[in-house]
């Protein structure tokens, strides 16, 4: 089973493996999370752990999944990325046991001098290692001076996993559960059903977006601000309803306005996405201090959003180059299969071919 945990709403699903044939995604539901009295983090989080609780009511009938992995998008986790370098004299054996230690020695000299992640550490793994300045598998020992890599830690907060933890042992007792972060697993799937080394990965889904740049097949730039797709809807509504908002949006999108109904929404469409411009520009500027910026950029929204946020892409290919690929329901068709009561959800869907294909293939550190 997949749960993904968003900013504004909850997705779950059955995964479904069959030898020699493509992840068959079954029960596909989502719900939203609900607004309170305070927007506190603490608020927030009882809110999203409450719907939760209310999706996984629709699943107490069905029959108990194997595992569960539950995916985290932002808010609800903290990561990093760390470039740890272990040198030597002369060329000495290098293993995947090296990479152990080299973590271990790192944390060890590092540890009083730079706190740790806050809250409970969810996952320490290593997605690029480099001996002598060349990537390698490390699929075999080999002999080198220099040992680089490249580690991704997430953490969230201690209170909120417990809460879904509950949530999730209540309905399917003593499952198997573990917790991830989705811009892991977008790297990690869009690297290898794209074949792609290098690519800018924006989620803009809901509250929040995340914006991941990935160089040379490695995960070099990770960065976040406090606004995403429903922040423009809002935005664009300017007093009247976001379901009014939403809905012109797509027309918008889909050049359905008359001539002269497009020129006085575009006016109001600028400017509405001109503050989330702004701070993906910024993040941007940020990431390009490290690393160069790819032309590729896969957008993850909801399916209603992506209709017109490719327009909002677009409007930043004259600061940064930006060739958008929207991961609507065609971007998985020759990866993913429907079954029962089932739709496709970009969100389940990374997690479900993460689940499918790569399992723990990643270094763990």
């Amino acid at each position: 089973m997949i749960i993904d945990v968003g900013s504004s709403s909850v997705g779950a699903c059955f995964l479904e493996r069959q030898p020699g044939h493509k992840p068959v995604l079954s029960f596909v539901k989502r719900v939203p999370i609900g607004k309170g009295t305070e927007e506190t983090r603490e608020n927030i989080a009882q809110l999203a752990v409450g719907s939760l609780t209310t999706l996984l009511k629709d699943y107490e009938q069905q029959a108990r999944p194997g595992a569960v992995r539950m995916v985290l998008a932002s808010p609800w986790y903290a990561s990093r990325i760390k470039f740890v370098t272990s040198k030597a004299e002369k060329p000495v054996k290098i293993s995947r046991a090296s990479i152990v230690n080299t973590v271990r020695e790192y944390r060890t000299k590092e540890g009083a001098a730079e706190a740790a992640l806050s809250g409970t550490p969810m996952e320490s793994m290593v997605t690029q290692v480099y001996v002598n300045g060349y990537p390698t598998a490390l699929k075999h020992s080999v002999f080198g001076t220099t040992l680089r890599l490249h580690l991704y830690e997430s953490a969230a907060d201690a209170a909120f996993l417990e809460r879904a933890r509950a949530a999730v042992l209540k309905v399917f007792p003593s499952v198997k559960l573990t917790f991830h972060s989705f811009p892991l697993l977008a790297f990690i799937v869009l690297r290898d059903i794209r074949d792609e080394e290098n690519f800018t990965f924006v989620d803009a889904g809901g509250e929040v977006t995340d914006v991941a740049v990935v160089h040379r097949d490695s995960l070099r730039f990770l960065g976040t601000f406090p606004k995403g797709s429903l922040f423009l809807v809002r935005a664009v509504a300017s007093g009247k309803s976001n379901a009014d908002s939403a809905s012109r949006l797509s027309l918008y999108a889909r050049d359905e306005l008359s001539p002269q109904e497009e020129a006085v929404f575009k006016k109001s469409f600028d400017d509405a996405i001109a503050p989330w411009v702004k701070d993906y520009v910024d993040t941007i500027a940020v990431a390009q201090t490290d690393t160069a910026i790819p032309q590729t950029t896969f957008i993850a929204a909801d399916v209603e959003e992506l209709r017109w946020f490719g327009r909002v892409i677009e409007s930043v290919r004259g600061v940064f180059p930006a060739r958008p690929i929207l991961m609507s329901p065609d971007f998985f068709q020759a990866h993913i299969a429907l079954g029962e009561s089932a739709s496709y959800d970009a969100f389940l869907s990374v997690g479900a071919l993460f689940a499918y294909e790569k399992g723990e293939a990643l270094l763990q550190a």
